[in-house]
Formats: C-alpha cells, sequence, structure tokens
C-alpha cells in the first residue's frame, strides 16, 4: 500500500467455513439444500428510502448542469449511425444518506436492509437499465414488480458498528472506479460529517486502485476490505448517493435514448484537486507531451496498433502502455499531456487528469450501439478538448461493439495535421 495512506483491515470468516461454503457453492443440489434461497426483496431507490427510512447527514455537492450533448467531431470518417442519449440536464446533488441496520455486499452498489428491501441509487433504473451482477449469476431482477433475489448467497463476515460503503460491481474496472467509486471517497473523507467513520471497499482490486486510494485518504482512516461473495453487516450505515454513473447494459427490448454515462463536473474536479500534487509540469516545458496511449486487451483491440505505433513514434510520440504504470505515473503523465491518441478503453479515462485545452483523440469503431457520449461527457466535465478516430469492425462473429477493429493510417495523419493546424492558429491569435 502506499506510505501514509490508510490503515487496512480485512473482513474474514474462519477458512473452515469458508472451504465448506466454497464446497456447497460448487453444487447446485448442496446449495439447494443447506443455502436456500432468500426472501423476494423489494427493490427501492436511495430517494424512496430516504423518505421512509433514511437521515439525510449533508449534501456533499449541489445539483450541476450537464451540458446538452454536443455534434461529435470525427477526424477522418465521418459517424454513419448514433443513437443521442436522453440523459437529464442537471445532475443530482450529492448527499450523505444514514441508513439503519444494513447488510453491505461485496462487489455491489445494492444495500440490503433489515426490512426486506435492496437499495439502489437513483440514477439507476431497473426497468431499463441491466446491473452487472445479473450477468455474472449474483443477482435475478423482476423490472416488472420491482423485486430481486439473491442468487449467489453471501457469506456473513463480522458485524461493523458503522461504516461508510463504497463497494461496487464496477470498482475492479479502472475507468468505473475513478470516475464512479473515487469522487465519493474523496468529497465523502474530506467532509466533516465522516470523521471516525471507517470505509468498506472490495477486496481483490488492481494495486493501482489501491494506491489511488492511499494518496486520496488520510493516514488515521479505517478502510474495511470485504472478499468476495461476503457480505457485512453494519449497524449504522453512511452511503453516498452517485457522482457519475454508466449503465451496464440496456434492459431488452433496447430502447432509444439509453445512456452513455453521466457525472458530476464538480465532483471530477474534487478528484483532479485530491491528486493536484501529482499534477505539476515541469518549468523546463515549453509544451506538452504527446503520447499514444496502446490499448492491451482481450476485447476491442486495435488490429493495425503496431502500424499506429510506428506512425506516432516517427512523428515525435512517447508510446505508452498504462499496465507498466504505477497510478502516479499515469496521473503525471497525462497532467503534462498536450496530444492523447488512443483506443477506447479504461486507461483513457485519465483523461480527467489533462490540463484544460489539452486535446484527447480517441479510436473506436463504428457500431450503433458505441457509448461515444462516454468520452464526450468527460471531457466536457474537466475542459479537455476532444475528438474521434472511427475505423471498422474487424470481427467473424457479432459480438457488437466490443469487437476488434482497424483504423485507418490516414485518418491518423489526418487528425496530427488537424492538431498542428489548430495549435498553429492558436499560437498566433496569442501573439503580441
Amino acid at each position: 500500500m502506499h506510505r501514509g495512506g490508510p490503515t487496512y483491515v480485512a473482513l474474514t470468516v474462519s477458512e473452515l467455513r469458508a472451504r465448506l461454503h466454497r464446497k456447497i457453492l460448487r453444487s447446485k443440489k448442496l446449495t439447494r439444500l443447506l443455502l436456500p434461497s432468500a426472501d423476494r426483496l423489494r427493490l427501492v431507490s436511495q430517494s424512496e428510502f430516504l423518505q421512509s427510512d433514511g437521515t439525510c447527514v449533508v449534501t456533499l455537492l449541489p445539483s450541476a448542469s450537464i451540458p446538452a450533448p454536443p455534434a461529435l467531431r470525427c477526424i477522418g470518417n465521418p459517424l454513419v449511425q448514433v443513437d443521442v442519449p436522453r440523459d437529464p440536464d442537471h445532475f443530482p446533488p450529492i448527499r450523505v444518506i444514514r441508513m439503519g441496520p444494513a447488510d453491505v455486499l461485496s462487489h455491489s452498489n445494492f444495500v440490503k436492509t433489515s426490512r426486506g428491501q435492496l437499495v439502489h441509487h437513483d440514477l439507476f433504473s431497473p426497468t431499463s437499465h441491466k446491473a452487472s451482477e445479473e450477468d455474472h449469476q449474483r443477482l435475478h431482477i423482476e423490472p416488472t414488480h420491482l423485486t430481486a433475489d439473491l442468487i449467489r448467497p453471501h457469506f456473513l463476515t463480522e458485524t461493523l458498528p458503522a461504516a461508510a460503503v463504497f463497494t461496487d460491481a464496477v470498482a475492479s474496472n479502472y475507468a468505473h472506479w475513478l470516475t464512479e467509486v473515487l469522487p465519493r471517497i474523496v468529497l465523502y473523507t474530506r467532509h466533516a460529517c465522516s470523521k471516525d467513520i471507517p470505509l468498506i471497499v472490495d477486496e481483490g482490486l488492481h494495486k493501482n486502485i489501491y494506491e489511488s486510494l492511499s494518496i486520496a485518504v488520510d493516514e488515521n482512516r479505517l478502510v474495511y476490505t470485504i472478499p468476495k461473495d461476503c457480505s457485512t453487516r453494519v449497524r449504522h450505515l453512511e452511503v453516498v448517493t452517485p457522482a457519475g454513473y454508466i449503465p451496464y447494459a440496456s434492459r431488452a427490448p433496447r430502447r432509444p435514448g439509453h445512456s452513455h454515462g453521466v457525472f458530476s463536473p464538480h465532483a471530477l474536479r474534487a478528484v483532479r484537486e485530491a491528486f493536484r500534487h501529482l499534477m505539476i509540469r515541469p518549468a523546463d516545458s515549453a509544451s506538452g507531451s504527446h503520447i499514444y496511449v496502446r490499448r492491451n486487451a482481450r476485447q476491442r483491440r486495435l488490429i493495425n496498433d503496431q502500424e499506429i505505433s510506428h506512425l506516432l513514434a516517427d512523428a515525435g510520440f512517447t508510446i505508452v502502455s498504462p499496465e507498466e504504470l504505477s497510478f502516479s505515473e499515469q496521473v503525471r503523465l497525462f497532467s503534462q499531456a498536450e496530444f492523447v491518441i488512443g483506443a477506447t478503453g479504461a486507461a483513457l479515462a485519465n483523461l480527467i487528469f489533462c490540463q484544460p485545452g489539452a486535446r484527447v483523440h480517441v479510436l473506436m469503431a463504428q457500431h450503433e450501439e458505441m457509448p461515444y457520449w462516454y468520452w464526450q461527457r468527460l471531457s466536457d466535465c474537466v475542459g479537455v478538448s476532444l475528438s474521434y478516430g472511427l475505423g471498422e469492425i474487424c470481427a467473424v462473429r457479432d459480438i457488437g461493439f466490443h469487437a476488434d477493429f482497424r483504423v485507418a493510417l490516414d485518418a491518423i495523419r489526418e487528425a496530427l495535421g488537424d492538431f498542428h493546424a489548430s495549435h498553429e492558429a492558436q499560437h498566433q491569435r496569442s501573439a503580441p
């Protein structure tokens, strides 16, 4: 863990009981006999819970306006087909809600109450959005009746007197962590209401995620980590409402206007401020660096990555593989960059650390379900200039927008020319 960070304590169960539990889960017959399904839970939004059972401790941030979706700027191939999201024009206030006795579920932002409720945040729509837990066979939602069943029983660890929960099904994804989970932690821990309240986060996250947490949270804070398939009962639980959200998937049938993600600009700026000490540009640097962010993943691969890497290296770009860098190194790298090119992927969420006015050119495939406004929303919040380079899908089977793709080298050259032209025009405007 990062030096000077919080104290981490793993929530555990006895090894014997854990082994027995895992053995039972491996057998459907034993699971039915020994771990019967829990009662059906009623789906309740945080606002509904607040009106009946909860208490609003404090409002961390007021409502913030969300810029209207702009015309997406594409260099090279024009955008052929896109579904414009029907998002609200304001992001709701970010509040701290205090609950009575409740169960925190690992790798989930749902909270189970003692009254048979499963509480979800207000931006999640059970009738329109699928939850990640559904695809991973952990939860079954009946959207018509607004009810849910926990498919995989959670093994209960010790009971805590008080804590604030920051577990999430998408916490293991670097982009979702930076834009949805970490902003809530930063806002909460910097407010006086959180004094002496420990945090609960998921166990088994990437070391860079824990590094960001260790930097953002002071050394006097206690952080509990909860293992997979476990739950923890908290007598006095505090929950921070969303600071950003992108639906995991659309519930069938897919409706037009499906959200590509919305974020609180103030929350993302709070994250920038928390890592301001890492974002100092060297005094001897007249201009920022140019970087190409390679994507090493099993899906949405850029097929001609090597060709693009050679082209951009010849143009003076630094070629980086984010998985080889620490969190701090990634923050410094993006904060010093004047021009970033990279294929869509979690590492590009580091654009929130770019200086206002920096250019980020995202390489994506043409697909009607591609969430183009995700990156646009993020860049709008922090003042980054965004453009797209669109390529063609290269796949022998239909896996939607997750398919591999190729971007023509001429389109990359055109993006370079566009950047240099705009940079020269800006230089002339600023000249005396």
